[in-house]
């Protein structure tokens, strides 16, 4: 896929069979995965996801609940640093900047993909 066409929307119809040699359906781990080994092996992709590239885990599901899981261990670590010597005030979660931080980690690595397959399609003659 072109680079300045990756992440737009495009409604129009396209006679694929023409243009690519594998088409994958779903942008998520397993998709993106097929569509960089496919480039890496010389063909022609078309990757297709309707929502966001890396899919639910990386968008809404298993990285941000990681990230968040993250924050309460740390402060749990903090509310009970007492325990190991350590003296604190007692801890208090800003969820604006867990929210924040949250975004950051998937925005890292949702371009870390696109780095990879932009970089695949170039390296391909389609970028």
């Amino acid at each position: 896929m072109p680079a300045q066409r990756f992440g737009a929307r495009n409604s129009e119809v396209v006679c694929t069979a023409e243009q690519f040699d594998l088409v994958i359906i779903g942008g998520g781990p397993g998709g993106y995965g097929a569509a960089l080994y496919g480039a890496s092996a010389g063909m022609n992709v078309a990757l297709v996801e309707r929502d966001a590239l890396g899919g639910t885990c990386l968008n809404r599901g298993c990285i941000p609940a990681k990230a968040f899981l993250e924050t309460a261990a740390v402060n749990r670590h903090v509310a009970h640093a007492a325990d190991f010597g350590i003296n604190t005030s007692s801890p208090s979660v800003d969820f604006a900047v867990t929210q924040a931080r949250k975004r950051k980690i998937v925005d890292g690595l949702v371009k870390g993909i696109e780095t990879h397959y932009v970089g695949a399609a170039e390296k391909n003659g389609a970028g």
